[in-house]
């Protein structure tokens, strides 16, 4: 009576965990490209969040400035402990999914926020300094 296995078992094993490798890897990477594309419309529907409290806030200390928004300067931070007056910061968690992480993501005037990520997608948050709505554009998603 033999203990182990014949080489006809061992050769089974290896296809079908050969077979179990094939279809899980591809859905994993699946899956990475659609956290990243969930992180960053959250972050746009933060953006404009934002946008929304700082309006709110300013109209509520009722400030001269015509128009309340100007850029996305107003309202975002670019690292954590800026000023009280920002309502988000565009963070690590963000930061860790472009593909220069030390890239500038906020354009010379503030108006655009255009963040290069991984595997060639982008994606541009534009401001409209008139009436304060913000734009979004995904590229690659």
């Amino acid at each position: 009576m033999s203990k182990g296995f014949t080489l006809i078992e061992l050769i089974i094993i290896i296809v079908v965990l050969g077979i179990l490798a094939a279809v899980a890897i591809p859905r994993y990477f699946d899956m990475q490209a659609q956290a990243m594309e969930a992180t960053i419309r959250t972050f746009g529907a933060s953006l404009k969040e934002a946008s929304t409290i700082y309006l709110s806030r300013a109209a509520l200390e009722g400030s001269a400035r015509n128009p309340l928004v100007q850029s996305f300067w107003d309202f975002v931070a670019l690292y954590e402990g800026a000023s009280d007056r920002n309502t988000i910061v565009i963070n690590s968690s963000i930061r860790y999914l472009l593909t220069d992480p030390r890239a500038e993501v906020l354009s010379g005037d503030g108006r655009t926020i255009t963040l290069n990520l991984r595997g060639s997608r982008v994606a541009t948050y534009t401001i409209n300094a008139a009436t304060g709505t913000i734009t979004e554009t995904y590229t690659g998603f």
